[in-house]
C-alpha cells in the first residue's frame, strides 16, 4: 500500500513538472537597427517621425499587431490613419508600401491611436510573408506620410531628459528607442535618435528569439580606428570603425562629463562618423563613444580629445575630381577618382541612394581606386566617394553605373572521376567555387560522351559533390558529362569521365536492345534550347535501369564472389591531321591574356579560372567531338554562336601539366594542340636576423598592394575581375603572387613593426611574384661586440649595429658611394657639438598618421642622406648608439652654424613629390668608463683583429691543400667580411700626432687613456688609447675643448682650454707629459 502511494505521488509530481514545462512562455525576439528620425526638436512644436527597425520574426497572421508607445508628454491627439505610412523591404526598407486605413481589411492595414499608443493591425487575409522576417520596417508619421497632422513635442517645462518609445505588439518582436530630446532652450535642433537594449518578456504572437547571452554573444562591438579629421576653428569630424554592425552614440563636451551634446544613430553599421559644428576656437574637447550591437551588447571607449584651430589658421580645401566607374563586369566594378592632396578613400554603394555597403582604404593617395565585388548582374548601382585628410574632407554627390548581363559560364566541376564498382559506378567531383553557383547536371551514354545537357540520360542534378549510378550492366562502358550552372542559367562546357562496372557475368559482346528513352528536359537550359553539336546523334540510346543514390545513403553491396575483369584492349591511335591550332588562354573574362613562351608554356597561380578559346578559322570542317584534357581532367569544348570553341577550368594545385585540345572527325582523324600549364605561387616574403646573410624565416600578415600605370598615373591594380584577392595578406608560409597582364607594376609590402618595402618590376610571363626580404627597424641601443662564426671562426671586429647599418648602407645606397659628386643637395646628420657629420646613422622616414616606417637610409662617412617622397605628412627619426635624437643642445632653431633647415622631430607636410633633406643634429651620449675598462676593450679589439686575420689564413691554407668551390666561396666571404670589419673600425686620423711621454725620462707612454671634452657643455666627445709610440690625435671643429690623460701609476692630466675657434688646423694634438704618482714609503 505504501509503495503504491509513493508511486502515485511520484507520477503526480512528474505530471505537474511536464505541465509547467509545457506552459513556459515564449519570449519576444529583439528588434535590431532601431531608430527614430525627427524633423524638429523644438519644444511644443509638431514634428514628423520616421521609425525604422529590422524584424527578426516578421508578420504572418491577421491577428498580428505592431504597437508604438510614445512617452507620456508627446501629444498624439491629432494623429489619424491618414497621417501614417507603413513600408518595408530587404534593402532600404522602402521597397513595399502598404495601404493604411482606420480598420484592417483584405490587403489593407488598420491604424488606430489610443492615448500614447499607435497600433497597426495586419490585413484580414495576412499570411506567411506579409512582412518577411529580417525585412527593414519603416513607419512614417506626419507630413512625411502625406498627412496633415504631426506629433507635438514635449513642452518647454518638460526639460531635456531622454524620452523612450516602446515598440511591441503581438507580431512577436519588441524593442525600445531612447530619444535624447533637445534642451528646452534649443531652437529647433535636429537629431538622429539612438537606441538601447530591448526589454525581454511579454509578447505573444509569432515566434520567440534570444538576446545577448541567450544567443551565445556576450561581447560588445570592438571600437577601433578612432580619428578626428577636418578640424577647423569651429568644426570637426570624428570617424571610427566597429568589428560588427553597431549603433552610433557620440558624447562630447569641454570636460569628461560630456555635457556639450550627444549625436546618435540607431542604424547598425561598421563605419561611423559624426560632424561637429559651432565649436569654440583653440579649445580642448573631450569625447566618448558608445556602440551597441544587434543583441544589445554595448562597448564604451575611454576618454578621447582633440583641439580646435585658431581663428586665422588656414585650411586647404580638399577637392575630389575625375570620378569614374571602370572595369565593370556582371559582378565587379572599380571606382576611381583624384584628390588635390593626399587623402584616404571610401566608397558607399548600393542599389539606391541610401547605399548600404561601404569599402574603405586608410592609406593616403592623390589617385584613388577601390574595387567592388559580389554585385548583382544587370543591376543599376548608386555610389558616392569620400576622402579625408587630417584637416579636411570632401564627398561627392550620387553617381550610378550598371553591371553587365551575366553571360559568362561558370568553370567546369573540378576533379570529376567515375569509379567502376559491382553493377554500379561511383561519381565524385568538386563544385565550382563561385558565388553564383547553382547546381550540376550529370548525364550518361553508353556509346560516347554526351555533347550537351540534353544528350543522354539524366543521372544526377543538384549541388552535392558525389552520386552513385547503379543498376548497370557489367562490362559496359558508361560515358558521363557533368555540367555546372550558375544562377543566371549559364552553364559550363562539361567535365567528362567514364567507368565500367563489373559483375558476375562476362562482358556482353554487344549492347542489348533497349526501350526508347523518354525525352529529357533541362531546367537550366536557356530559352531556345541547346545548339546541337554537328554530327551528334538525334536519338539517345537508353542506359538500362538508371537510378540515382544521393550521398549519405547506406548502400550494402550484395555478396561478391570471384569476378573476372574484362580484358583491356590497347587503344588504337587515330591519324592526326596536319592542322595548326593556336588556343588562347585567358583569365577574368579575357582581361588577362596568358602569353606562351617559346616552349609553348603559360603561367598561372592556383585558384583563378582559366578560359580557353579556339578560333573558328583554325578548326576546319565539322568536328564530331571537341575536348580538352588538362592533366587527368577531361572537359568538353562548347561551340559558341560565332563558331569559336571554348571551355573553362580551374588549376587548383601547383605543378606542371599538359593541356591537350583534341577535335575528332567522322573519318576517325583528329586535330590536336598541346600547351603546358605551369601553376605555382612565385613569390615569398621573408626576414632575416642579419639582412641578406642569416637564415630566412617566412613572414605572416604582410599586406601586399600592387599598382599599375593608367594614363601615366600609378593606380591600384584590380584583382576582383580575375577572382584574385587584392590587397593580399601573407599566410604563415609567406607566399604571394598574382596573374597579371604583362607590363610594369609597383609593389608595396607593409607590416607594422617592419620597414616598408617598395619595388617597380616589369612582368613578361604573366606572373607577378618574387622573393622579398623585409626587415625590422635597425636596433636602437645595440652596441655589443661579438663573433660571427663560419666553418672556421671569423672574428667580429665591430658592433652589430654598425655592421647592420653598414650592410644596409652598401646594399640600399650604392649611389651614395659612386655618385656622390653628382648630387648637390643632401641632408646631413651631424654632431650637435662638434658639427661634424656622423656616419652609419639609421635615418627612418615615418608616416605621421600611422606610425609606419616607410623608408630607411644609412648615412655615409660624411653623415649624408636623403629621401624621395610623395605628398603626405611625415616625420624623420635618426638612430645610432651613443647619440641622442632629437637634440637637446640644438633646439628651437632653424640655423646652426653652417647648417640650414635644422630638423627637431616635428611633422613635415609635403605638398608634391620632392626630396627630404633636412639637417639633423644628434647629441653625443658617450659614457665615461674607467681606464681599466677602456684598456680591456682596446685589448679585445686587437685580439679580435688577430683572430680574424688568423681565421682568414687558416681558410687560405685549407684552400691550397684541398681546392674546391665551397672552400673558395668561404675564403672569399671571410676576406670580404674581414675587410668590411676593418673598414668599420677604421677612424679618420689627423695629419700630425700628439705624443704622451713621461715628464722625467721623456720616454713615450703607451696605453694611456686620452679623452677630449667640449668646454661649453662639459661633454665627453671621444676616447682614444695611445699606441706603442705614445701617439694620439683628435679631429675637431672650430670650438673650445680640453683633454685629459689617465694611466695607472701616473697622476691624471687635465689640459688648459684649447681654443680652435680661429685655428687653421682643426685637430687636437697637444704634447702631454705625465708625472708618476708620489708613492710614500
Amino acid at each position: 500500500m505504501k509503495h503504491t502511494f509513493f508511486r502515485s505521488l511520484l507520477s503526480s509530481l512528474l505530471l505537474l513538472v511536464l505541465s509547467i514545462g509545457n506552459a513556459t512562455p515564449v519570449f519576444a525576439a529583439q528588434l535590431t537597427g532601431r531608430s527614430d528620425v525627427m524633423t524638429r526638436q523644438a519644444p511644443a512644436i509638431g514634428s514628423d517621425h520616421e521609425i525604422r527597425f529590422i524584424t527578426p520574426t516578421g508578420v504572418d497572421a491577421p491577428t498580428d499587431t505592431i504597437t508604438l508607445q510614445f512617452a507620456s508628454d508627446f501629444d498624439l491627439t491629432g494623429i489619424t490613419a491618414a497621417d501614417i505610412d507603413l513600408l518595408h523591404g530587404p534593402i532600404t526598407g522602402l521597397e513595399i508600401s502598404e495601404t493604411i486605413a482606420a480598420a484592417a481589411a483584405a490587403g489593407v492595414w488598420g491604424a488606430g491611436v489610443s492615448g500614447q499608443t499607435i497600433t497597426l493591425t495586419a490585413p484580414t487575409n495576412a499570411a506567411i510573408g506579409e512582412i518577411t522576417a529580417t525585412h527593414i520596417v519603416t513607419i512614417r508619421i506626419g507630413n512625411n506620410a502625406g498627412g496633415a497632422n504631426q506629433i507635438i513635442n514635449p513642452g518647454p517645462g518638460a526639460g531635456g531628459a531622454p524620452r523612450t518609445m516602446w515598440i511591441a505588439g503581438t507580431f512577436g518582436d519588441t524593442g525600445i528607442i531612447e530619444i535624447p530630446f533637445a534642451q528646452p532652450t534649443n531652437n529647433d535642433a535636429i537629431a538622429i535618435t539612438a537606441t538601447v537594449g530591448a526589454v525581454i518578456g511579454g509578447g505573444g504572437g509569432g515566434g520567440g528569439g534570444c538576446v545577448g547571452i541567450a544567443c551565445g554573444d556576450t561581447q560588445g562591438p570592438i571600437i577601433s580606428n578612432i580619428r578626428v579629421v577636418n578640424i577647423t576653428s569651429s568644426t570637426a569630424m570624428v570617424l571610427w570603425d566597429t568589428d560588427e554592425p553597431a549603433t552610433t552614440a557620440f558624447y562630447y563636451g569641454l570636460t569628461t562629463g560630456y555635457t556639450g551634446g550627444f549625436i546618435g544613430d540607431g542604424t547598425l553599421v561598421t563605419s561611423h562618423s559624426v560632424s561637429l559644428t559651432n565649436l569654440t576656437p583653440e579649445t580642448l574637447y573631450h569625447f566618448r563613444i558608445n556602440g551597441t550591437d544587434g543583441l544589445g551588447n554595448t562597448s564604451v571607449t575611454l576618454d578621447n580629445t582633440f583641439t580646435t584651430l585658431a581663428l586665422d589658421t588656414p585650411v586647404e580645401a580638399l577637392i575630389i575630381s575625375n570620378v569614374r566607374s571602370i572595369l565593370i563586369t556582371d559582378s565587379t566594378a572599380a571606382i576611381t577618382w583624384n584628390t588635390n592632396i593626399a587623402a584616404d578613400s571610401k566608397v558607399d554603394y548600393g542599389i539606391s541612394d541610401a547605399y548600404g555597403f561601404v569599402v574603405v582604404r586608410g592609406t593616403f593617395d592623390t589617385v584613388h581606386q577601390l574595387d567592388l565585388s559580389g554585385l548583382t548582374p544587370n543591376t543599376t548601382y548608386h555610389f558616392r566617394v569620400t576622402s579625408e585628410t587630417g584637416l579636411s574632407s570632401a564627398a561627392t554627390g550620387d553617381f550610378v553605373f550598371q553591371t553587365l548581363v551575366d553571360t559568362n559560364p561558370p568553370a567546369n566541376p573540378q576533379n570529376f572521376v567515375a569509379v567502376g564498382d559491382f553493377l554500379q559506378n561511383t561519381l565524385q567531383w568538386v563544385n565550382p567555387n563561385v558565388g553564383d553557383f547553382s547546381h550540376v547536371r550529370i548525364l550518361a551514354r553508353t556509346d560516347r560522351y554526351p555533347n550537351n545537357p540534353n544528350d543522354g540520360v539524366l543521372v544526377y542534378q543538384g549541388n552535392n559533390q558525389n552520386a552513385i549510378h547503379n543498376g548497370l550492366v557489367a562490362g559496359q562502358v558508361y560515358y558521363y558529362a557533368n555540367f555546372a550552372y550558375d544562377l543566371s542559367g549559364n552553364r559550363s562546357s562539361g567535365a567528362l569521365a567514364q567507368a565500367t562496372p563489373f559483375g558476375l557475368t562476362e562482358t556482353p559482346t554487344s549492347t542489348p536492345p533497349l526501350p526508347t528513352n523518354p525525352p529529357v528536359t533541362d531546367p537550366g537550359t536557356s530559352p531556345g534550347g541547346e545548339n546541337p553539336t554537328t554530327g551528334a546523334v538525334t536519338s539517345t540510346p537508353e542506359v538500362p535501369t538508371v537510378t540515382t543514390t544521393e550521398p549519405g545513403t547506406d548502400i550494402t553491396d550484395p555478396e561478391k564472389p570471384e569476378i573476372t575483369e574484362p580484358p583491356v584492349q590497347p587503344p588504337i591511335q587515330p591519324p592526326v591531321r596536319d592542322i595548326v591550332i593556336t588556343p588562347v588562354y585567358t583569365l577574368g573574362n579575357g582581361s588577362v591574356v596568358l602569353v606562351p613562351n617559346t616552349k609553348n608554356e603559360i603561367n598561372t597561380v592556383p585558384g583563378p579560372a582559366i578560359t580557353v578559346v579556339v578560333r573558328s578559322e583554325e578548326v576546319p570542317g565539322n568536328p564530331e567531338t571537341a575536348t580538352i584534357l588538362v592533366g587527368n581532367d577531361r572537359y568538353l569544348l562548347t561551340k559558341l554562336p560565332n563558331g569559336d570553341w571554348t571551355a573553362s577550368f580551374v588549376p587548383d594545385r601547383s605543378g606542371q601539366m599538359p593541356a591537350q585540345i583534341t577535335f575528332g572527325y567522322d573519318d576517325g582523324s583528329i586535330a590536336q594542340a598541346t600547351t603546358t600549364i605551369i601553376t605555382g605561387v612565385p613569390g615569398q616574403v621573408i626576414e632575416r636576423d642579419i639582412p641578406f646573410i642569416g637564415p630566412a624565416r617566412m613572414v605572416e600578415g604582410v599586406r601586399i598592394t600592387v599598382y599599375q600605370k593608367v594614363d601615366g598615373e600609378w593606380m591600384q591594380w584590380s584583382g576582383a575581375i580575375t577572382g584574385q584577392e587584392h590587397p593580399f595578406k601573407t599566410k604563415a608560409d609567406g607566399l604571394w603572387g598574382f596573374v597579371v597582364q604583362n607590363g610594369e607594376y609597383r609593389v608595396l609590402f607593409e607590416k607594422e613593426g617592419y620597414d616598408t618595402e617598395e619595388k617597380i618590376v616589369t612582368v613578361t610571363n604573366n606572373l607577378l611574384g618574387y622573393q622579398v626580404e623585409i626587415n625590422k627597424p635597425l636596433p636602437v641601443d645595440v652596441n655589443i661586440i661579438g663573433i660571427i662564426t663560419t666553418a672556421v671562426a671569423i672574428a667580429n671586429i665591430a658592433t652589430v649595429a654598425s655592421l647592420l647599418n653598414y650592410l644596409w648602407y652598401l646594399l640600399t645606397q650604392p649611389f651614395l658611394i659612386f655618385g656622390a659628386r653628382k648630387r648637390k643637395k643632401w641632408g646631413v646628420v651631424y654632431n650637435s657639438i662638434t658639427k661634424q657629420g656622423i656616419d652609419l646613422v639609421a635615418v627612418r622616414l615615418v608616416h605621421a598618421k600611422t606610425g609606419l616606417t616607410l623608408q630607411t637610409r644609412v648615412t655615409d662617412e660624411k653623415g649624408r642622406y636623403f629621401f624621395h617622397v610623395k605628398p603626405g605628412q611625415y616625420k624623420v627619426v635618426a638612430v645610432k648608439a651613443g647619440y641622442v635624437f632629437p637634440s637637446v643642445i640644438v633646439k628651437d632653431v632653424k640655423e646652426d652654424d653652417e647648417y640650414l633647415d635644422v630638423y627637431h622631430s616635428e611633422e613635415v607636410a609635403v605638398e608634391a613629390e620632392a626630396d627630404l633633406t633636412m639637417n639633423i643634429p644628434m647629441d653625443p651620449n658617450n659614457k665615461e668608463e674607467t681606464p681599466a675598462k677602456v684598456l680591456f676593450k682596446s685589448f679585445l679589439r686587437k685580439m679580435q683583429g688577430f683572430v680574424g686575420a688568423l681565421s682568414l689564413i687558416i681558410t687560405g691554407i685549407a684552400l691550397i691543400l684541398e681546392p674546391g668551390w665551397i672552400l673558395l666561396g668561404l675564403f672569399l666571404f671571410q676576406l670580404a667580411t674581414y675587410l668590411l670589419f676593418k673598414k668599420l673600425i677604421a677612424s679618420r686620423k689627423p695629419k700630425n700626432w700628439g705624443i704622451v711621454s713621461d715628464v722625467d725620462n721623456k720616454h713615450p707612454l703607451e696605453r694611456v687613456v686620452m679623452r677630449i671634452y667640449d668646454k661649453k657643455y662639459n661633454k665627453l666627445l671621444e676616447t682614444q688609447v695611445t699606441d706603442g709610440r705614445g701617439r694620439y690625435g683628435f679631429l675637431a671643429t672650430k670650438n673650445t675643448y680640453f683633454i685629459t690623460a689617465d694611466k695607472p701609476g701616473y697622476d691624471r692630466f687635465t689640459s688648459d682650454d684649447i681654443d680652435l675657434t680661429k685655428a687653421k688646423e682643426l685637430a687636437v694634438e697637444k704634447p702631454v707629459k705625465l708625472k708618476k704618482k708620489n708613492i710614500q714609503q
